[in-house]
C-alpha cells in the first residue's frame, strides 16, 4: 500500500495504478480555500484561482487513489458533496499524551486564558481577533484581571497588532507548547471557519486544560458539551462560558479530567495507528 500525504501530492496518484493507495488529504481543502477568500483583505484574484485549482484537483486527481483519508466525518461529507462516489475513510488525528501530560496538581494562573496555533493561518487569525477584541472585553467586565495569551507560530501583522489590546500578550514561535498549556486556566477556541480536527484543542484536552469552544472547532472530536468541554455558539456565548469556567474551580477540574479521558480513549497515536493498519489490510 502506498500512502501519500497531503492532498497536494494527489497528482502522484496517476503513477500508482498498480498499487492499492491512500491519499492522506486530512481535510477538505476547498473549504480552507473558500475561507481564505472570505477573510482576505488583499489578493482575491489569486485566491480565487487557487480555489478553482483545488476544486479541479479534488474532482480529478483524488480519484486516482483507492481511498482518500480525512480526519473527520465533516470533511468526508464535504468531499462527498463534490464527488459522491469517492472512497473515503475518516480517521482522527492523535496527540502525544506523554508530551502533554495531565497532572491534577498543576499550578495554573487562575485568570489566564490561552489560544494557540499557527497565527498566520486565516481561520486562526480570525479566531484570535474575535478573542482579543470581542470576547476578552466581555470577560473583563466580570473579571477585570483576566488575561489572554496568543501563543504560536509566525503571528501575522493583524495578530501582532492585537498585542495592543488591554490584557492581550502575543508570544511567537515557542520551542514547546506544553508549558503554556500548563500555565493557563482556560483554553478558548472560538473557531468559525477551517477544516479538520483542531490539534490545538487535542493538546489542550490532553493537558487537562478546561476548554471553551465553538461547535465547528469540535468536528472530529466526540466531546459532550457540558461534560468534556463548554460550547458557545457566538461571541456572547463563548464569553459567558469562559466567565463561568474562570469563576468555578470545581467545574474547571471536572472539565480537565473529562477532557483528558476523552483523549486517552479516542486520540492516542496507538489508537489512530490501529485504524490505519486496518485500512491498509483491507486495501491490500
Amino acid at each position: 500500500v502506498v500512502h501519500a500525504i497531503s492532498g497536494r501530492l494527489a497528482p502522484l496518484g496517476q503513477l500508482l495504478s498498480d498499487y492499492p493507495s491512500v491519499l492522506g488529504a486530512l481535510d477538505a481543502p476547498h473549504l480552507n480555500a473558500r475561507a481564505r477568500m472570505r477573510n482576505a483583505r488583499l489578493g482575491l484574484p489569486r485566491l480565487l484561482a487557487s480555489y478553482v485549482l483545488t476544486l479541479r484537483l479534488i474532482k480529478t486527481a483524488y480519484l486516482d487513489f483507492s481511498t482518500v483519508a480525512v480526519v473527520s466525518e465533516g470533511d468526508a461529507a464535504a468531499l462527498r458533496s463534490l464527488v459522491p462516489d469517492m472512497s473515503l475513510a475518516a480517521i482522527p488525528n492523535g496527540v502525544d499524551i506523554a508530551e502533554y501530560a495531565y497532572r491534577e496538581e498543576i499550578s495554573r494562573d487562575p485568570r489566564q486564558l490561552l489560544f494557540t496555533g499557527a497565527l498566520d493561518y486565516p481561520p486562526n487569525e480570525h479566531a484570535a481577533e474575535l478573542l482579543a477584541t470581542q470576547i476578552l472585553p466581555r470577560v473583563r467586565r466580570s473579571i477585570p484581571d483576566a488575561q489572554l495569551r496568543l501563543v504560536g507560530r509566525d503571528p501575522s501583522e493583524l495578530v501582532r497588532a492585537l498585542g495592543r489590546e488591554p490584557g492581550v500578550e502575543i508570544i511567537p514561535n515557542v520551542p514547546e507548547m506544553a508549558p503554556y498549556l500548563s500555565a493557563a486556566s482556560v483554553f478558548v477556541c472560538p473557531m468559525t471557519s477551517g477544516t479538520g480536527i483542531k490539534n490545538k484543542l487535542l493538546e489542550a484536552l490532553a493537558n487537562g486544560l478546561p476548554c471553551v469552544t465553538t461547535p465547528l472547532a469540535l468536528q472530529g472530536i466526540d466531546a459532550e458539551p457540558g461534560r468534556d468541554v463548554l460550547v458557545g455558539a457566538d461571541t456572547e456565548g463563548i464569553a459567558a462560558a469562559t466567565i463561568r469556567a474562570l469563576e468555578d474551580a470545581d467545574l474547571r477540574a471536572n472539565l480537565g479530567r473529562a477532557g483528558r479521558q476523552l483523549v486517552e480513549r479516542d486520540h492516542t497515536w496507538a489508537a489512530v495507528a490501529e485504524q490505519y493498519s486496518n485500512l491498509y489490510e483491507e486495501l491490500a
